[in-house]
């Protein structure tokens, strides 16, 4: 299951920017969503929140967009994962810049930030 999921989330995020298919991408996002549930994959289904939330951003729907990615946020918090943590809010950036959410996304690399650093990631402290 969790294969499938994985294989799955992958051709959601290639299909929005390779092909355009928004429709495409949603249904394999929601199909990576209900595999890794089936397999109890948390690490894949913060993932696919993310995903969904970037593929509802293109949409224009930004409200749905920020509450999936904040429930991804929200389940790596719970696991404990900090790099991944750290990760993610510079990967959502680029979408949030320049909207209501720009303070909240501002405030999430900048804690970002201090994960990375925390955990002596090197590439993050250089470029501080």
């Amino acid at each position: 299951m969790a294969r499938g999921g994985a294989a799955h989330n992958r051709m959601g995020r290639d299909a929005s920017p390779n092909t355009g298919s928004l429709g495409l991408a949603q249904e394999h996002l929601e199909t990576s969503l209900t595999l890794f549930e089936r397999a109890g994959d948390t690490r894949g289904i913060a993932s696919c929140h993310d995903d969904i939330g970037k593929l509802l951003w293109m949409r224009g729907e930004y409200e749905m967009a920020l509450e999936e990615l904040r429930r991804g946020l929200d389940m790596r918090k719970a696991l404990g994962d900090g790099r991944s943590i750290a990760l993610k809010p510079q990967q959502h950036w680029p979408s949030l810049a320049g909207s209501r959410a720009e303070a909240q996304a501002r405030e999430a690399l900048e804690a970002a930030l201090k994960i990375r650093r925390e955990l002596s990631d090197r590439s993050a402290s250089s470029k501080a």
